[in-house]
């Protein structure tokens, strides 16, 4: 899976590259796969929202019926040429495998899904067009973020729907996490390094230096100080209700 901040990681300093990809690649590809459908049943409110024609969970459930036709959609609405080539490798590969999921099995995870928190955000608008003017993350995106929480999976689908979204968030996640958090980033890397984990978010032993690297960016887009941009980066791209935007 790609990170969604390619663009601003390959500027970056080679040690942020490295810990921003253990950080990020548990987000979701313009082409994503089925994994994640099912979920651990969530103790909340999972009713999808009222007038609410499709969830999370209905599109995960399109991508394990058909995993060729919902990866070409999703391919369409990439404008990032680099994305674009690699996202049309990826479908091609995708269409030539035989999907082996079965039907039952794909009910099965959607009827699971359905008792999960991601079954109460709606994705009806979030391919829809912002107007001009306007930050590119719409309203609706906005209160889906915030619905998928800390749902990596979730959060991954969501951007596909809004490729200009994605775009802008890349251009003040990195700088802001290497001005603001530079302490942290550089404990958590360090854990990283030591510990030989592939992926921080599930790594026990840096668990410590992962929250604190989250807490840091957290507090950063709450300060008006606007230090590399934390403040001002995602109030440019996103539209209320704002959700603070965690790097795990």
């Amino acid at each position: 899976m790609k990170s969604p901040f390619r663009g601003a990681l390959s500027a970056s300093p080679p040690y942020l590259n490295r810990v921003l990809a253990a950080l990020l690649c548990v987000l979701a590809s313009s082409c994503a796969s089925n994994e994640g459908l099912g979920a651990p049943p969530d103790p909340v409110d999972t009713e999808m929202p009222a007038g609410c024609q499709q969830s999370v969970c209905d599109y995960l459930y399109a991508w394990c019926t058909n995993p060729c036709a919902e990866c070409w959609t999703a391919c369409g609405r990439v404008s990032d040429e680099f994305d674009v080539i690699r996202c049309s490798e990826n479908c091609t590969a995708t269409c030539t495998l035989d999907n082996t999921t079965t039907l039952s099995t794909c009910d099965a995870r959607l009827r699971d899904c359905r008792s999960t928190k991601r079954n109460t955000v709606c994705i009806d608008q979030l391919a829809a067009n912002v107007p001009r003017g306007l930050p590119p993350c719409s309203s609706e995106m906005s209160a889906a973020r915030c619905a998928c929480g800390k749902d990596a999976a979730c959060l991954g689908l969501l951007e596909q729907f809004n490729p200009l979204c994605e775009e802008c968030d890349r251009e003040w996640v990195v700088p802001c996490i290497d001005a603001a958090c530079k302490r942290e980033i550089d404990a958590t890397f360090a854990c990283v390094k030591a510990t030989g984990c592939s992926n921080v978010a599930t790594c026990p032993a840096c668990r410590a230096t992962a929250e604190a690297l989250s807490v840091c960016v957290k507090n950063a887009q709450q300060d008006p100080s606007d230090i590399g941009g934390c403040y001002s980066g995602p109030r440019r791209c996103t539209q209320e209700p704002l959700c603070p935007y965690d790097p795990l």
